[in-house]
């Protein structure tokens, strides 16, 4: 789903209005699908209580 600002800054007239104003080029996010781990390299769990020692 995109919204407004996306679909008008990836238009031909708002790319270019956009990049002569220095407004940001929204980036096409990564979604999870079914199936795909939920990141796409280790996670580091860091903390001082028990819980996180049972997380790592």
């Amino acid at each position: 789903m995109t919204d407004k600002y996306t679909q008008f800054v990836s238009s031909g007239l708002g790319k270019e209005l956009a990049r002569k104003l220095g407004l940001p080029q929204p980036v096409v996010l990564r979604r999870h699908a079914p199936g795909q781990p939920l990141v796409p390299g280790p996670v580091l769990v860091q903390g001082d209580t028990r819980g996180a020692d049972e997380l790592a």
